[in-house]
């Protein structure tokens, strides 16, 4: 099975955060858009990609001591941005330290139950919104992401 390691925000930041973009999803130029389901919304912490059923047990209880070992954090949704024509993103600020902690942790739990972590790039908080409906290597300007 596919994993990812994530914080889910709590419903009321969500449905702000959902409110707030509802102007923007109106946009004839962010109609080609699939944009995420606001019930999926999260802040991913590190991608795992395959994991054999055998490792989960470990695995949680890794997880588990890794997140016991961090404070409780407060962060909030202000800015965003794309990563070129690709995803459109919300951007997370607040104590961004504690949770790029955090996903280090869960990182480092990861590789110690065996499995490899995609961490080739610095960790950037931010809540994927919407991805282009082109893929990549397609036609880019059908692809751009509301005004880009």
């Amino acid at each position: 099975m596919r994993l990812f390691v994530a914080v889910v925000p709590p419903p009321a930041a969500l449905a702000e955060l959902a409110a707030v973009l509802r102007p923007l999803r109106a946009r004839p130029d962010a109609q080609p858009l699939r944009w995420t389901p606001a019930e999926t919304w999260h802040l991913t912490l590190a991608f795992l990609g395959e994991v054999d059923a055998d490792a989960l047990p470990e695995l949680e209880r890794r997880l588990a001591r890794a997140a016991r070992r961090h404070e409780a954090h407060r962060l909030r949704f202000a800015g965003g941005g794309r990563f070129g024509g690709r995803a459109l993103w919300a951007g997370v600020h607040g104590d961004t330290l504690a949770l790029r902690r955090l996903a280090e942790s869960v990182q480092a739990a990861a590789r110690r139950t065996g499995l490899e972590v995609d961490d080739d790039r610095p960790y950037r908080a931010h809540l994927t919104l919407a991805r282009s409906g082109v893929p990549r290597g397609g036609d880019r300007r059908a692809g751009r992401i509301c005004g880009g």
